[in-house]
């Protein structure tokens, strides 16, 4: 049975971002596009000094969301306005003791919340009271893979979902290995378990007009997209240069495209005073989507080395450009790549060597992409946003 109620989509979340769209961005960023383009969905935001719901004129979704794509603010060389700033004069207020009727039966669509908003949080349980929520989580990290995530985030990222899932109709995850987490922790703590059912996520760089070579990268590269935090494990793909190069293997650079993020420090110390390696690694920190779709296009292949992930957009956008993907086998990844990533284990250096060294072999490689050329069949986000919207109307109907 399909839903009839009106739909309305928090965007409080990327309202408040900077800088390019990646991950859990990227996803809003293309829900938002669907549901502006082919629905009549309202648009709500988070006020926080006012700690009220507001609602956000299509205007401004057009103009501060959906047009957000020159590539000066990508690369962070613009001035991003706070949300403040975005939405002042623009929005009309919508107070939280009348909430229930002025947002009244219907499905509200929570892309991606604020963790650390205890405000935000009694917003959304409110909101429950007289609507059906359905909430997209995108990972199960900080509670399952603790040790990878700065001390601060597990109790945040607990107290929000422990508190806010147990209140919706419906969860959305992003892959069947986010949706059977997010059951398995609930059912932990023997709390309410709503609907939940999975979407696959898109392939295709969308806001990637055309293909922009960054500065600094030349001759032939392998390449790793993500931000370089503990999780991504950044530090195999350290190693497993220092074991080829040791063995006396001739390898081209590795150019990682992602920002800095935390647990870090010492991985990024060795990358820039180890003289085995310096110079061969290099880490690109803004890199705006025409660029992202250049290094792709030219990368000889990719290396995924996360230990744990929700979905694996890497993955899958290095096999929508018909690119040779070595991934690990952890997670959700092998559900992103199925048979046409070339696994490892995320903590096997000797695996990662050996795959590395089997695709710089230039026959083995080309024979690689024709198979993954004629074989993976690729998901746009036009498709992604389709199938997730008839989703929640499904579960929620």
């Amino acid at each position: 049975m399909m839903s009839s109620a009106p739909t309305t989509i928090d965007v409080s979340h990327i309202m408040g971002w900077k800088g390019s769209l990646t991950g859990i961005e990227r996803v809003e960023f293309n829900l938002i596009n669907h549901y502006f383009n082919n629905t009549e969905a309202n648009f709500i935001c988070w006020e926080v000094e006012q700690a009220e719901f507001v609602d956000v004129d299509r205007a401004v979704i057009r103009s501060e969301i959906l047009d957000r794509t020159s590539e000066a603010e990508q690369s962070g060389s613009a001035p991003v306005r706070s949300i403040g700033q975005r939405i002042k004069n623009k929005l009309k207020r919508r107070s939280l003791p009348s909430v229930g009727a002025t947002i009244d039966g219907q499905t509200v669509v929570v892309l991606a919340g604020l963790w650390d908003s205890q405000s935000y949080i009694d917003g959304l349980i409110k909101l429950s009271r007289h609507n059906k929520l359905v909430h997209i989580v995108y990972d199960m990290i900080p509670l399952v893979t603790k040790g990878y995530v700065v001390d601060f985030m597990p109790p945040i990222f607990e107290k929000y979902f422990y508190s806010v899932l147990p209140v919706c109709t419906g969860v959305m995850a992003i892959s069947k290995s986010s949706a059977n987490d997010t059951v398995k922790i609930l059912k932990q703590r023997n709390s309410e378990i709503p609907k939940v059912d999975s979407f696959t996520l898109g392939d295709d760089i969308v806001r990637a007009k055309k293909d922009v070579k960054p500065s600094g990268v030349a001759g032939d590269f392998i390449l790793s997209v993500g931000t370089v935090e503990a999780r991504k494990n950044h530090t195999l793909l350290y190693y497993a240069y220092k074991s080829l190069l040791q063995q006396g293997v001739e390898l081209p650079s590795l150019v990682i495209a992602g920002r800095k993020g935390w647990l870090t420090e010492d991985l990024c110390y060795m990358l820039e005073h180890d003289e085995d390696v310096k110079g061969k690694i290099l880490i690109k920190e803004t890199i705006t989507d025409s660029e992202l779709s250049w290094l792709y296009r030219n990368c000889l292949f990719t290396a995924f080395p996360s230990f744990y992930e929700g979905w694996g957009l890497p993955v899958v956008e290095s096999l929508s450009y018909g690119k040779v993907t070595l991934s690990s086998n952890t997670s959700s990844l092998t559900e992103a790549g199925l048979d046409m990533a070339d696994y490892f284990s995320p903590f096997s250096t000797d695996e990662l060597t050996v795959l590395i060294h089997k695709y710089l072999d230039e026959p083995k490689r080309v024979a690689r992409e024709k198979l993954i050329t004629k074989s993976y069949k690729s998901n746009n986000w036009q498709a992604t946003a389709k199938d997730f919207a008839d989703k929640v109307d499904a579960l929620i109907g």
